[in-house]
C-alpha cells in the first residue's frame, strides 16, 4: 500500500494508460483491408508514439536525474527500458509504413495484423514499465523530497511541453482520470494559474468528458471543495 505522498506520475500516467487502451481497442475494431477507414485507428497509433517519446524524454530530463544521485544503478536499469521502448515504436512505425505502402487488401490485412501485434507489445510493456515507475521510482523520491517539491517539479514539467502537445496530454488526462480527481486538478488550476488557462482546461474538460462525468466535476467546482494535491 503506497503512502499518503503525491504521486508525479499518477495523473500523467492514468492519462497515458486511457491512450494505450483506447488505441488498442480502435485497432482491433478497425478493417485493414480498406484504404481509408483504418487512416483514423494509425493516427490515433502515431499520436500514441508521440506522446510516448515526449513522456519519456521528459523522464530523462527531468526526473530521472534526481533519483540517479542516489540509487545510479536503479535508474540505469530505467534507461535501458526506454531504449527497449523505442525499438518497439520504431517497430511499429515500420509497420505502419507497410500497411501505408500496401497495394492490394491481402497486404493491407497483413499489415493490419502485424500492426496490431506489435502495438499490443508496446502497450504490454509500457503498462508494465510505468508500474514499475510508480513502484521503484517513487520511495526514491519521497525519500529525499518534499511533496511541494514534487508538486513543483509537475508544473514546471508542464510549463515545458509545447502548447499543441500539452492539448493531447491533458484531452488524455481528461479521459483517464476520476471526476474527483479532475475537479481537484481544475479548482487547483483555477487557484494557481490566469483565467485564461483555467478557462481552456474548462472548454476541454466539456468536450472530452461524459455528461455525468462532467456534471460531477462541476457540482464539486461549485461547492469550493477543497483542494487536495494527494490522492492515492
Amino acid at each position: 500500500m503506497q503512502p499518503n505522498r503525491f504521486n508525479p506520475f499518477r495523473q500523467i500516467h492514468k492519462g497515458l494508460r486511457a491512450l494505450l487502451y483506447d488505441s488498442s481497442l480502435r485497432l482491433q475494431q478497425t478493417d485493414f483491408e480498406q484504404e481509408e477507414k483504418p487512416l483514423m485507428a494509425i493516427k490515433q497509433v502515431q499520436q500514441a508514439l508521440m506522446l510516448f517519446d515526449g513522456h519519456a524524454e521528459v523522464e530523462d530530463q527531468m526526473i530521472l536525474p534526481l533519483i540517479h544521485r542516489y540509487n545510479p544503478a536503479l535508474i540505469e536499469s530505467f534507461n535501458a527500458e526506454h531504449h527497449e521502448d523505442e525499438r518497439l515504436a520504431k517497430e511499429i512505425c515500420e509497420t505502419v509504413s507497410l500497411w501505408l505502402e500496401a497495394n492490394t487488401e491481402v497486404n493491407r490485412i497483413r499489415a493490419g495484423a502485424e500492426l496490431l501485434l506489435r502495438f499490443n507489445g508496446f502497450v504490454a510493456f509500457n503498462l508494465a514499465h510505468m508500474n514499475r515507475e510508480e513502484r521503484e521510482l517513487n520511495p526514491v523520491l519521497w525519500a529525499h523530497y518534499s511533496d511541494m517539491e514534487l508538486h513543483q517539479l509537475v508544473q514546471e514539467i508542464a510549463a515545458k511541453v509545447q502548447p499543441e502537445k500539452n492539448q493531447y496530454y491533458m484531452q488524455w488526462m481528461l479521459r483517464g482520470n476520476s471526476p474527483g480527481e479532475i475537479a481537484q486538478w481544475m479548482n487547483a488550476v483555477k487557484r494557481t494559474a490566469p483565467q485564461e488557462v483555467f478557462e481552456k482546461l474548462y472548454i476541454l474538460a466539456a468536450a472530452n468528458l461524459e455528461e455525468a462525468e462532467w456534471q460531477q466535476v462541476k457540482d464539486k467546482l461549485e461547492t469550493g471543495e477543497r483542494v487536495t494535491f494527494f490522492p492515492n
